[in-house]
């Protein structure tokens, strides 16, 4: 394993059209794959996406969980006060999760820019293409995280 390669985890809520979704994981692939060309030896990474009935935390406790739509629900409520008037049609939650075996510096770059993508002018007038949330772990935040990513995302250091 290259030295300085960690695991870590990219979350992005998104509220929009599955065609919205496709678009984003393919803009996200596209950056995901150059990162890795340029980047550090045994840089690896997977993507995978949430449905919004999907539990946002698979390891707690059934009663205990929350589902993807109720971590996110800032975003529909977002999108109804930036579109007054118009109907959602058939957009819905989703969580994009990057895994990611990578050194801090490609790990930062990776968690700046995949908003980006979705918004590429952050001071811009007007909503954004689609209202979006991000958030991020590291496994050296807690070692509760760690275990975590190391059950989910183990198999990128092979």
């Amino acid at each position: 394993m290259a030295s300085g390669l960690d695991l870590r985890e990219v979350q992005v809520g998104i509220y929009g059209t599955r065609s919205d979704l496709h678009w984003y994981l393919e803009e996200i692939r596209e950056l995901l794959d150059e990162t890795k060309q340029h980047g550090s030896p045994g840089m690896a990474y997977e993507l995978h996406y949430l449905e919004s009935d999907a539990p946002g935390s698979p390891e707690v406790p059934e009663e205990n969980q929350t589902s993807i739509a109720e971590m996110y629900e800032e975003l529909p409520e977002q999108w109804r006060d930036e579109h007054p008037g118009e109907t959602p049609d058939n957009r819905s939650v989703f969580e994009v999760r990057v895994g990611i075996l990578s050194t801090w510096e490609e790990y930062d770059y990776l968690n700046e820019r995949l908003p980006l993508l979705i918004c590429p002018e952050p001071f811009h007038k007007g909503p954004c293409r689609m209202p979006w949330s991000v958030a991020s772990c590291s496994s050296s935040v807690s070692p509760e995280l760690r275990v975590y990513l190391e059950a989910r995302y183990a198999h990128l250091r092979d």
